[in-house]
């Protein structure tokens, strides 16, 4: 029996959430929604006000490389050192984000080359010849180190991509940015 001091809404949801009662499922399943739709709001107001971890690497001695180029020669990060700005995007033929920046980084890379910049993508374990291909049918020219095995890729604590590596002329690494946004 409903007490008199119960509001409406409180009789209205216990009559629906009887057993038996054909609003049952129906108020059961609303009530999921609502605690659902209560967890992402809290979520995302945490993740608007809460840092995103940084990189592992930042702050620290970008660890040295040495890869073959596209064109035959041989990258090596040391030879950088003391000289130059050394920005690594590490990138994949089939990432459909890595496209999007091609374009964007060979326009960097050419307005920055005076400044003491050097633009290196590393590709990560694909075909030289299919790399080859794709550079030419994309109309980008960029320096493509190949990391055919990934070994680069780990030490370098590559996830999700394209990741941007910012390597400072002392050799730290200063930034790491991953996937793309507007605001890159």
């Amino acid at each position: 029996m409903i007490r008199r001091s119960e509001s409406v809404i409180d009789k209205t949801l216990f009559l629906r959430s009887r057993p038996g009662s054909r609003y049952s499922r129906k108020a059961a399943m609303n009530k999921g929604l609502l605690i659902a739709t209560g967890l992402l709001l809290v979520a995302a107001i945490y993740l608007a006000f809460v840092p995103l971890p940084v990189h592992p690497l930042v702050g620290k001695m970008a660890p040295d490389l040495e890869l073959k180029l596209l064109d035959g020669d041989t990258f090596r990060l040391s030879d950088h050192r003391g000289s130059d700005i050394v920005v690594l995007d590490f990138w994949t033929t089939w990432c459909g984000p890595c496209l999007v920046t091609m374009p964007i980084l060979e326009q960097i890379a050419r307005e920055y080359e005076e400044k003491g910049v050097r633009f290196y993508t590393v590709n990560m374990a694909e075909n030289p010849a299919n790399v080859r291909a794709f550079m030419r049918d994309i109309g980008v020219e960029l320096r493509v180190a190949l990391d055919p095995g990934f070994q680069v890729g780990r030490v370098y604590k590559v996830g999700p991509i394209p990741q941007t590596v910012l390597i400072d002329k002392d050799g730290l690494v200063q930034a790491v940015y991953v996937g793309v946004s507007h605001n890159s």
